[in-house]
């Protein structure tokens, strides 16, 4: 994930769409070949509708499933390769079957899905995500003081050529956030590639936390 969408959109379709040729192939196959050695398929197709129609009222959960996926993969709501969350399950999409999707969860515990037991699905991995990183600073701080420290790590920041590459918008200083009976909450705003939130609130952290210890401006807890 991460390169060509159609590529990865393709990459999540097509093993579905060949399970499904690969099973129309076989019966058909399996019947031709009964009808080459002068066997009636008459009867078996009539035989194979009653049985199917019998298993369909056996496996309704099944049909379930297999429709809800239909829906899911029409609808382009995750491809291999994202995170999703759906209920209390989230992890990366790493493979599905025509009735279940596998995800692979941050301890790496493998989460087999059916899709009729999908309810809303959240994909963190489309066009941006949003991060938003706080800073507390206890009261009697001069507020220019710790603006100058904050601005100038993100100044750094954006500078840093690898790191702009992971921001779709540059971060921004929004000030105050909130107050308490101890601090004041400072905080910065940007909008990253998706997956790249940890690093880029990691390398802003560090440059904050440079800055506010050489300007000898203490933090808070919030």
């Amino acid at each position: 994930m991460g390169g060509d969408p159609r590529a990865d959109r393709l990459a999540t379709i097509l093993p579905a769409m060949r399970t499904v040729v690969l099973v129309a192939l076989s019966v058909t196959a399996a019947l031709s070949i009964a009808s080459a050695f002068g066997l009636q398929i008459g009867p078996l197709l009539a035989g194979a509708g009653v049985v199917g129609l019998t298993i369909g009222f056996g496996a309704q959960a099944l049909v379930r499933d297999v429709i809800a996926g239909f829906f899911l993969l029409l609808d382009d709501a995750f491809r291999v390769g994202e995170t999703i969350e759906s209920g209390n399950l989230q992890g990366q999409v790493e493979a599905f079957s025509l009735r279940s999707v596998r995800l692979r969860d941050d301890n790496g515990h493998m989460h087999t899905v059916a899709f009729g037991e999908l309810k809303a699905v959240t994909n963190f991995s489309r066009d941006w995500a949003g991060l938003e990183v706080p800073v507390y600073v206890p009261h009697g701080v001069p507020y220019a003081a710790a603006a100058g420290v904050i601005e100038a790590a993100i100044a750094e920041l954006e500078s840093d050529a690898a790191l702009s590459a992971l921001m779709v918008t540059p971060p921004k200083f929004v000030g105050p956030t909130a107050l308490s009976e101890t601090c004041v909450r400072l905080a910065v705003q940007v909008r990253t590639l998706p997956g790249s939130q940890a690093r880029l609130r990691s390398e802003l952290l560090r440059r904050i936390l440079s800055g506010m210890a050489e300007a000898h401006v203490p933090l808070s807890t919030g």
